[in-house]
């Protein structure tokens, strides 16, 4: 095997997936420049040459759970030291979620496509960018799992796009889906408009957040018949995670993302693996509760028609937010539930006085936009018109470790039965670690 010289700053940075996965071996000690070049050079044929002239800040970025900074390069020098200044990320210890390293990991990011890529991107703090043409690259080191974005030319090269309420209910209007109904005289109300309706669950969904709220299973045209009978106080809204996965016509229809192409959650055995694609129809007035996704995935949502507002909670407002303790998810591989009991778009500020304090960041989603919303933030939607979507999530290299840690956070698989050596894996290694399927299959 001939050796490779990497002459410059961008074959350096092409390193980072490489590196990722050997930097991932170290918890918590430096580690000498000189010792890792050495490494890269014996095990991997590879010899670094950094002219001095070229650049004085070079950044090794990988996964929000690991980064890594190298600062103030000289010529030589062989005493500098590669800190890592992320939290420990080991599978054998509990972990969370810190926010402001993430912000300091897209802060350094931000200045990498700046300075190193020329880039005159201006990057909000306070709001969602919309962007179009957005490179995989740019997306994993300042968005994903990050900050949340709207991306506003993907969905409209869906043939989901097309998707019209008139077509559904000509193709679908005698299936069942699965729908929150909300009305002051609730009772009445499913009498006398959905009279062929079943009900799922017995009492009102408070626990969503939402009171007199039930879950109902009604015939497709049922729904759609009452679109247009809403009210602030009295609306539908579809929300069936069924409803298009098992319809292979309807999810061919979703076309492929190239964000969302690594998914760490195929790696699961079948029986384990999240539904995808959520089917999300709502009448005016319609909204989701508060919530943080399961598994604290990054959670996405593609508007077909119409338009919906959102809230979204950057993480560390936990206090404010009034969540349930100890609701789990009930899937097969088990999760906490993160749901808040306010309505973020008609909070009782007396009932629950310390939401005044939350900060949020508002804005609106148009049709043909898809928003990633990365692990840890709590999100409520509001459908300002009849609005239809699709949901979907993810766990890629930027959350796979938040999304372990739900997982073992639950107690079915206990963390003192992984293997001693998990954190030298890659992260595909340990998601798809068959020991995880089988603790998990036997003891739920």
């Amino acid at each position: 095997m001939k050796s490779t010289t990497i002459r410059n700053t961008q074959q350096l940075l092409k390193l980072n997936s490489m590196m990722a996965s050997l930097l991932s071996c170290y918890a918590s000690q430096p580690i000498k420049i000189s010792g890792l070049l050495d490494y890269l050079h014996k095990h991997l044929r590879v010899n670094i040459i950094i002219p001095a002239v070229t650049f004085g800040l070079v950044y090794f970025l990988v996964d929000p759970c690991l980064y890594h900074k190298i600062t103030s390069f000289p010529q030589t020098d062989d005493s500098l030291l590669l800190y890592q200044t992320s939290p420990r990320s080991s599978l054998l210890v509990p972990y969370s979620l810190n926010h402001d390293t993430l912000l300091k990991i897209r802060s350094i990011n931000v200045r990498k496509w700046q300075q190193l890529h020329q880039y005159e991107q201006e990057y909000s703090e306070m709001g969602v960018d919309r962007r179009n043409n957005l490179s995989l690259e740019e997306f994993f080191d300042i968005y994903d799992g990050k900050w949340p974005v709207l991306l506003t030319d993907v969905v409209d090269k869906w043939p989901a796009y097309n998707w019209t309420g008139d077509f559904l209910n000509q193709h679908y209007g005698q299936e069942q889906v699965v729908m929150k109904a909300i009305d002051y005289h609730l009772d009445a109300a499913i009498s006398r408009v959905f009279s062929d309706a079943y009900q799922i669950s017995g009492d009102p969904l408070d626990q969503d957040g939402l009171t007199n709220a039930i879950s109902l299973a009604v015939p497709l045209y049922r729904f759609y018949q009452n679109t247009e009978n809403a009210h602030p106080k009295s609306w539908t809204y579809v929300e069936d995670e069924l409803f298009i996965p098992m319809r292979p016509e309807l999810r061919k229809g979703i076309g492929n993302t190239e964000y969302l192409q690594e998914d760490f959650f195929q790696l699961f055995p079948e029986d384990l693996r999240p539904w995808n694609a959520m089917l999300l129809w709502g009448t005016k007035y319609s909204r989701s509760s508060l919530h943080m996704d399961p598994y604290n995935w990054t959670g996405t949502n593609a508007v077909i028609q119409g338009h919906k507002w959102w809230k979204l909670y950057p993480p560390g407002q936990d206090e404010y937010l009034y969540i349930m303790k100890d609701r789990r998810s009930g899937f097969p591989l088990n999760c906490y539930k993160y749901n808040s009991v306010v309505d973020a778009f008609d909070p009782d500020l007396t009932k629950y006085p310390r939401f005044k304090k939350a900060v949020s960041i508002v804005f609106e989603q148009l049709p043909g936009e898809i928003l990633f919303i990365p692990s840890g933030w709590f999100h409520q939607a509001y459908n300002s018109e009849e609005t239809l979507a699709i949901s979907s999530q993810v766990m890629n290299r930027n959350n796979y470790r938040v999304v372990l840690e739900e997982i073992l956070k639950v107690g079915d698989i206990q963390r003192d039965s992984l293997p001693s050596d998990i954190d030298l894996m890659s992260p595909e290694q340990q998601v798809a670690m068959h020991d995880i399927a089988k603790l998990s299959v036997h003891q739920i």
